[in-house]
Protein backbone atom coordinates (compact mmCIF):
# COMPACT_ATOMS: atom_id res chain seq x y z
CA UNK A 1 0.00 0.00 0.00
CA UNK A 2 2.83 1.98 0.39
CA UNK A 3 3.81 2.44 -3.28
CA UNK A 4 0.78 2.48 -4.09
CA UNK A 5 0.34 6.00 -1.64
CA UNK A 6 3.52 6.76 -2.88
CA UNK A 7 2.90 6.54 -6.76
CA UNK A 8 -0.91 8.36 -6.01
CA UNK A 9 1.31 11.30 -4.37
CA UNK A 10 3.91 11.27 -7.03
CA UNK A 11 0.98 11.43 -9.55
CA UNK A 12 -0.57 14.29 -7.79
CA UNK A 13 2.91 16.19 -7.28
CA UNK A 14 3.12 16.00 -11.30
CA UNK A 15 -0.80 17.10 -11.75
CA UNK A 16 0.55 19.94 -9.97
CA UNK A 17 3.03 20.92 -11.53
CA UNK A 18 1.87 20.50 -14.74
CA UNK A 19 -0.93 22.98 -13.41
CA UNK A 20 1.36 25.30 -11.95
CA UNK A 21 3.40 25.22 -15.89
CA UNK A 22 0.22 25.19 -17.40
CA UNK A 23 -0.92 29.10 -15.31
CA UNK A 24 2.42 29.80 -16.03
CA UNK A 25 2.08 29.42 -19.55
CA UNK A 26 -1.49 31.27 -19.08
CA UNK A 27 0.03 34.01 -17.52
CA UNK A 28 3.09 34.91 -20.20
CA UNK A 29 1.05 34.22 -22.74
CA UNK A 30 -1.65 36.81 -21.52
CA UNK A 31 1.33 39.34 -20.84
CA UNK A 32 2.43 38.73 -24.17
CA UNK A 33 -0.66 39.55 -25.49
CA UNK A 34 -1.77 42.87 -23.42
CA UNK A 35 2.39 43.84 -24.26
CA UNK A 36 1.62 43.82 -28.37
CA UNK A 37 -1.89 45.00 -28.30
CA UNK A 38 -0.07 47.99 -26.27
CA UNK A 39 2.76 48.10 -28.58
CA UNK A 40 0.31 48.06 -31.66
CA UNK A 41 -1.76 50.87 -29.84
CA UNK A 42 0.57 53.29 -29.35
CA UNK A 43 2.02 52.48 -32.67
CA UNK A 44 -0.98 53.58 -34.68
CA UNK A 45 -0.99 56.33 -32.54
CA UNK A 46 2.35 57.44 -33.07
CA UNK A 47 1.47 56.88 -36.58
CA UNK A 48 -1.85 58.56 -36.58
CA UNK A 49 0.35 61.84 -35.11
CA UNK A 50 2.81 61.51 -37.81
CA UNK A 51 0.22 61.39 -40.80
CA UNK A 52 -1.62 64.58 -38.76
CA UNK A 53 1.75 65.96 -38.76
CA UNK A 54 2.85 65.71 -42.38
CA UNK A 55 -0.26 66.97 -43.74
CA UNK A 56 -0.39 69.77 -41.73
CA UNK A 57 3.12 70.51 -42.80
CA UNK A 58 3.09 69.76 -46.68
CA UNK A 59 -0.24 72.17 -46.26
CA UNK A 60 1.87 75.09 -44.79
CA UNK A 61 4.84 74.57 -47.47
CA UNK A 62 1.67 74.94 -50.25
CA UNK A 63 0.74 77.82 -49.16
CA UNK A 64 3.93 79.19 -48.86
CA UNK A 65 5.17 78.03 -52.36
CA UNK A 66 1.54 79.10 -53.66
CA UNK A 67 2.39 82.43 -52.22
CA UNK A 68 5.69 82.47 -53.43
CA UNK A 69 4.58 81.78 -57.04
CA UNK A 70 1.51 84.50 -56.74
CA UNK A 71 4.54 86.79 -55.98
CA UNK A 72 6.42 85.71 -59.11
CA UNK A 73 3.49 86.08 -61.34
CA UNK A 74 2.15 89.24 -59.83
CA UNK A 75 6.20 90.49 -60.14
CA UNK A 76 6.33 89.59 -63.84
CA UNK A 77 2.86 90.57 -64.84
CA UNK A 78 3.67 94.29 -63.18
CA UNK A 79 7.56 93.88 -65.04
CA UNK A 80 5.25 93.31 -68.06
CA UNK A 81 3.04 95.64 -67.50
CA UNK A 82 5.77 98.21 -67.85
CA UNK A 83 7.11 97.09 -70.53
CA UNK A 84 3.61 97.11 -72.39
CA UNK A 85 1.97 100.29 -71.58
CA UNK A 86 4.57 103.19 -72.81
CA UNK A 87 4.23 101.09 -76.67
CA UNK A 88 0.67 101.26 -75.95
CA UNK A 89 1.59 105.55 -75.65
CA UNK A 90 3.64 105.21 -78.54
CA UNK A 91 0.86 103.64 -80.10
CA UNK A 92 -1.55 106.22 -79.59
CA UNK A 93 0.90 108.90 -79.53
CA UNK A 94 1.38 107.35 -83.38
CA UNK A 95 -2.11 107.27 -84.13
CA UNK A 96 -2.85 110.72 -83.20
CA UNK A 97 -0.72 112.83 -86.03
CA UNK A 98 -2.40 110.31 -88.55
CA UNK A 99 -5.94 111.30 -87.23
CA UNK A 100 -4.73 114.60 -87.45
CA UNK A 101 -3.86 114.53 -90.91
CA UNK A 102 -6.83 112.55 -91.99
CA UNK A 103 -9.16 115.25 -90.87
CA UNK A 104 -6.94 117.79 -92.38
CA UNK A 105 -6.99 116.02 -95.31
CA UNK A 106 -10.67 115.66 -95.18
CA UNK A 107 -11.09 119.31 -94.59
CA UNK A 108 -8.96 119.76 -97.24
CA UNK A 109 -11.16 117.98 -99.57
CA UNK A 110 -14.23 119.31 -98.73
CA UNK A 111 -12.28 123.08 -99.14
CA UNK A 112 -10.83 121.68 -102.27
CA UNK A 113 -14.15 120.32 -103.61
CA UNK A 114 -15.26 124.22 -103.22
CA UNK A 115 -12.78 125.53 -105.47
CA UNK A 116 -12.22 122.92 -107.97
CA UNK A 117 -14.01 120.33 -109.02
CA UNK A 118 -11.86 119.47 -111.78
CA UNK A 119 -9.38 118.41 -109.22
CA UNK A 120 -11.78 116.05 -107.21
CA UNK A 121 -11.02 112.55 -108.49
CA UNK A 122 -7.27 113.19 -107.67
CA UNK A 123 -8.02 114.05 -104.13
CA UNK A 124 -10.52 111.35 -103.85
CA UNK A 125 -7.25 108.88 -105.26
CA UNK A 126 -5.03 110.66 -103.14
CA UNK A 127 -6.78 110.36 -99.61
CA UNK A 128 -7.85 106.60 -100.26
CA UNK A 129 -3.65 106.04 -100.51
CA UNK A 130 -3.27 107.96 -97.45
CA UNK A 131 -6.07 106.40 -95.94
CA UNK A 132 -4.62 103.07 -97.01
CA UNK A 133 -1.30 103.51 -96.06
CA UNK A 134 -2.60 105.25 -92.67
CA UNK A 135 -4.69 101.88 -91.72
CA UNK A 136 -1.21 99.90 -92.77
CA UNK A 137 0.73 101.64 -90.13
CA UNK A 138 -2.26 101.59 -87.43
CA UNK A 139 -2.17 97.99 -87.97
CA UNK A 140 0.86 97.13 -88.10
CA UNK A 141 0.91 98.99 -84.57
CA UNK A 142 -1.66 97.28 -83.48
CA UNK A 143 -0.40 94.25 -84.38
CA UNK A 144 3.18 94.38 -82.48
CA UNK A 145 0.37 95.48 -79.38
CA UNK A 146 -1.44 92.23 -79.72
CA UNK A 147 1.73 90.14 -80.31
CA UNK A 148 3.27 91.45 -77.39
CA UNK A 149 0.12 91.49 -75.38
CA UNK A 150 0.19 87.37 -76.54
CA UNK A 151 3.72 86.97 -75.46
CA UNK A 152 2.98 88.32 -71.83
CA UNK A 153 0.09 86.25 -71.35
CA UNK A 154 1.89 83.31 -72.82
CA UNK A 155 4.67 83.91 -70.37
CA UNK A 156 2.20 83.77 -67.27
CA UNK A 157 0.57 80.92 -68.79
CA UNK A 158 3.96 79.37 -68.63
CA UNK A 159 4.79 80.55 -65.08
CA UNK A 160 1.74 79.26 -63.49
CA UNK A 161 1.68 75.73 -65.48
CA UNK A 162 5.16 75.12 -63.95
CA UNK A 163 3.61 76.37 -60.50
CA UNK A 164 1.10 73.54 -60.43
CA UNK A 165 3.74 71.13 -61.91
CA UNK A 166 5.76 71.78 -59.35
CA UNK A 167 2.84 71.76 -56.69
CA UNK A 168 1.75 68.64 -58.07
CA UNK A 169 5.22 66.67 -57.55
CA UNK A 170 5.67 68.07 -53.85
CA UNK A 171 2.51 67.03 -53.25
CA UNK A 172 2.88 63.77 -54.05
CA UNK A 173 6.20 63.47 -51.98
Amino acid sequence: MTTILKLDAQQKYQFDRNQISRDITKLVTEWARQNYQFAIEKGIAFEQFHADFTVKYCTAFVDIYKNLVMAAIERFKADISKFVEPIKGLVEAAKLPFEVASKNAEIEKWNTEFKTSDNAREIDEALKIFDLNTKKVLSNFSTQVTALDSIAKQQAALIQASSRSVLGVKKLT
